[in-house]
């Protein structure tokens, strides 16, 4: 894996928390309702056939950050800069993490150049090359392509 790939894994799990706090906003129940086996499996058809969006087939709860944003009582443009302030934190965060990896920024008071190895011991990672992937990536195209 290059170190592009890598960092883009970083930049995609940015955007899926994002999407799944935007998606939860409104929603006040935290419960998962239980489907009888028929009802999961017509469910299935509906979402196969496009009839229904990933979420509404998982019939997932709101996140724990919905929930929250969502019972602070925020207008619409409120919730919408909320979300903004949270891209932002989790992209320095997320930065920050992979600067670390390559040895560019500290871990815990610890500044070293780490190699990620997946678990059939192959190398996902190593540090070099990785500052200017997470830099492409969170910061130089925003559109993360």
């Amino acid at each position: 894996m290059t170190p592009y790939e890598f960092a883009k894994l970083f930049f995609n799990q940015k955007e899926w928390l994002l999407r799944l706090y935007k998606d939860g906003l409104g929603i006040t129940d935290k419960t998962v309702p239980k489907l009888s086996p028929s009802e999961k499996e017509e469910r299935y058809k509906l979402y196969k056939e496009g009839l229904l969006t990933e979420k509404e087939y998982l019939r997932l709860p709101p996140s724990e950050v919905s929930w929250r944003i969502t019972n602070l009582g925020l207008k619409e443009k409120q919730q919408e800069e909320l979300l903004q302030i949270l891209d932002i934190a989790i992209t320095d965060a997320m930065y920050t993490i992979l600067l670390g990896l390559d040895g560019c920024a500290s871990v815990g008071g610890v500044q070293e150049e780490y190699k990620l190895y997946d678990e059939q011991g192959n190398l996902l990672a190593s540090g070099v090359g990785l500052d200017g992937a997470a830099y492409e990536i969170f910061h130089g195209n925003k559109s993360g392509k």
